[in-house]
């Protein structure tokens, strides 16, 4: 199984009852991440960044996009760890 495709879903709605928002903050924001795979299964994820800074969630998905298409979502331990995928991509060694 691999990784055909990654993409974003930004939520924002309305929000008049929730006492931890300020009188400014009106409004509140989920990101959301969908993963596809050549198996024709979808898996989603939610980034706590997208609570805050929904607009930044596109832009670190497209960074991660050609880094994670084409690799197998059942192993872990190389997307935790990152030893050579990410190292090698973000110039380190």
């Amino acid at each position: 199984m691999k990784i055909t495709d990654v993409k974003t879903v930004l939520l924002t709605g309305p929000c008049t009852n929730d006492p931890f928002l300020s009188e400014s903050r009106k409004r509140r924001s989920a990101a959301f991440i969908e993963i596809y795979t050549d198996s024709d299964i979808m898996g989603i994820g939610e980034t706590y960044a997208g609570y805050f800074f929904p607009e930044v969630v596109p832009e670190i998905v497209n960074f991660f996009s050609p880094i994670l298409i084409g690799q197998n979502p059942d192993d872990i331990n190389q997307f935790f760890y990152g030893k050579p995928l990410l190292n090698e991509q973000l110039g380190g060694e």
